[in-house]
């Protein structure tokens, strides 16, 4: 295996393991009832009505 292999085969795993940890906090907020539910008709918000 050359160098960029190696260079390539560890960026892969790095973001195979940022991934997985991400689920994982995801999942863990998910089980604590930390999220938001969005619905279809409210969820959609012409960028105009956000104003400055």
């Amino acid at each position: 295996m050359d160098r960029l292999e190696r260079a390539e085969e560890e960026l892969r795993q790095l973001k195979l393991e940022t991934l997985q940890r991400d689920i994982a906090i995801a999942a863990e907020q998910l089980k604590n009832g930390e999220y938001t539910e969005y619905h279809a008709d409210n969820c959609y918000k012409p960028a105009k009505s956000y104003g400055r």
